[in-house]
């Protein structure tokens, strides 16, 4: 997945990406982080993301194409290295790198696009280089294998463009994750500062320009019968922080962090979204606040705008009203001065629940990639238990193992019982090694391939062994219908490096637990040549000895 955030602190990013995990795809998030001191690589959930760090701020005009194609350039060694059968591109300013990467790897391409960024990007840009994100827009939508969008009205434009295989995949909440018990609201509501018998609004958002916020805060300002809850950052945030310390009713959180958005939603009593109506991107709007407002039962003040307004006319799940005065946000309000309406209109809410929630956000995108038939070409990482197993399917991806004796082999067993559960496990040895006698624990067909030790045989023999070793893995590699190799320490890792980069396979090396402070010959060459797609070590301080390698635990 490309996205030009960090990715890890999206939220629609990660429940994609998590979702797919847990079917067991191999996931890798690479995102920008404008703010960090150095890239930033972990796992979580089952889901690697790699932020790279890149200085830079938002809304820099037309100077940000320069900036972007830096991360693009960072983005695309890093996905030429992977070389992932599907290529995820979250908004159009992903996609002419991810329809180039398409290309060069011959992966299939997915926009996923959050909003119309064109739209977006009007009163941001001069009006040349909108016009050129349009021209962009109509010229590579049709090109991508699939479409994956917020919202109907998105969906349909999309279609009308020549988008293939378009899904509404929504920005669902999950309403397990707004269900909280109402000794942890009443203290969740005391920590906030809101007073008994008050009715608190919640608005958290990107605090942008086109955010009707001071208008909010304005209505609420001197009515004790009222309290607003801001949370965000933007070029609002100064207004924020000035109506928060000048009234006794407003807070200003600052940035909140998805985990916590629940939990201050059920909270308050009123969600707010309020949006400029004359933005070119309000006819498509279908924001977050929406459906944190359905899964929460909260009813929604708004204005009447894009889906959510259709939705809330047709529900009966909020109040509409003119944001852009506080005279008609008070009026709003004074609708929802009664606990009945107020519960009435949750009820109206908590019965769009069944629609919009995340199983059914999950379920359209797995059918979207179910639908693209394209096996997975990564591996999962197999250290720490960091992607979790797929469903047993009646064909599972075939992955070749390199098998040796010794140490390498009770490493290599403790990584296969990971990875046999979500893949048909072959073996590759070499010749004149009795591995059925050694190893009758291990099921699988075994696949013999010629000898060579580099430290006891000539440069010539080994050179000769290398060879014919490397032929024979090309061949098994291209008729056994291999998806992945992966070697633990032995130096059968080197012929199956090279056959497998001239078929398009990826491969993980894992060194040896003893390697600690010095590399072996086999991980020397296999960095230096660029072999393996991933070269995991055993041992933090080890991270030093191979270009690119990773630290993610030990085997055993």
């Amino acid at each position: 997945m490309l996205v030009t955030n960090r990715g890890f602190d999206d939220p629609r990013v990660c429940m994609e990406a998590e979702a797919l995990a847990h079917q067991g795809h191999a996931l890798t998030v690479i995102g920008w982080d404008r703010d960090a001191d150095r890239d930033v690589d972990q796992v979580r959930a089952g889901v690697r993301y790699v932020a790279l760090r890149l200085r830079s701020t938002h809304a820099r005009g037309i100077t940000q194409p320069l900036f972007l194609a830096g991360f693009w350039w960072r983005a695309w060694r890093m996905v030429r290295r992977t070389r992932p059968s599907v290529i995820h591109c979250h908004d159009l300013d992903t996609l002419p790198l991810g329809w180039f990467a398409a290309r060069r790897l011959r992966s299939r391409l997915v926009f996923d696009a959050h909003e119309n960024y064109p739209d977006m990007m009007t009163g941001h840009l001069l009006r040349p280089a909108v016009s050129a994100l349009r021209w962009l827009e109509r010229h590579l939508v049709p090109r991508c294998d699939a479409v994956i969008t917020v919202g109907e009205r998105l969906a349909e434009h999309y279609r009308k463009l020549g988008g293939r295989k378009v899904t509404v995949v929504g920005n669902w909440k999950d309403p397990v994750d707004f269900r909280f018990p109402p000794e942890v609201i009443r203290r969740t509501r005391k920590e906030l500062g809101l007073p008994d018998g008050v009715i608190a609004i919640c608005f958290i958002a990107n605090l942008g320009r086109e955010r009707h916020l001071e208008p909010l805060l304005s209505a609420v300002v001197g009515n004790p019968r009222f309290a607003c809850v801001v949370g965000g950052e933007g070029i609002q945030t100064a207004v924020a922080q000035r109506y928060a310390k000048e009234n006794s009713n407003i807070f200003y959180l600052g940035r909140v962090s998805p985990e916590r958005v629940p939990l201050i939603t059920a909270a308050c009593d009123v969600v707010y979204y309020g949006f400029d109506k004359t933005n070119p991107n309000a006819r498509w709007s279908a924001p977050n606040n929406l459906y944190e407002a359905i899964v929460a039962g909260k009813p929604l003040l708004t204005n009447d705008l894009g889906e959510i307004g259709e939705i809330i006319r047709t529900t009966g799940c909020g109040v509409l009203a003119d944001t852009q005065t506080a005279a008609d946000i008070r009026r709003g309000l004074e609708r929802l001065l009664t606990a009945d309406v107020r519960r009435e209109m949750g009820q109206h809410a908590r019965a769009l629940g069944d629609q919009f929630q995340r199983a059914e956000a999950d379920r359209r995108l797995v059918k979207a990639y179910t639908e693209l038939d394209v096996p997975g070409k990564a591996l999962p990482s197999i250290l720490g238990g960091c992607t979790p197993a797929g469903p047993r399917r009646a064909t599972r991806p075939r992955v070749l193992v390199a098998l040796s004796a010794g140490g390498f082999f009770r490493e290599t067993q403790r990584a296969v019982s990971e990875l046999a559960l979500s893949f048909d496990v072959r073996y590759a040895v070499v010749a004149g090694e009795p591995y059925r006698t050694l190893w009758p624990q291990l099921a699988g067909r075994c696949h013999t391939l010629s000898r060579y030790d580099t430290r006891r045989c000539s440069a010539l023999r080994n050179i000769y062994g290398v060879a014919m070793a490397t032929g024979q893995a090309y061949r098994l590699l291209r008729d056994g219908g291999f998806r992945g190799v992966l070697t633990v320490g032995f130096n059968l890792a080197i012929p199956l490096g090279i056959a497998a980069r001239f078929r398009g396979v990826p491969s993980v090396f894992v060194e040896s637990i003893s390697r600690v402070t010095r590399p072996s010959v086999t991980g020397r060459v296999l960095s230096l040549l660029n072999l393996a797609d991933r070269i995991y070590v055993q041992w933090p301080e080890a991270t030093a000895l191979y270009r690119r390698a990773r630290y993610e635990g030990n085997i055993f």
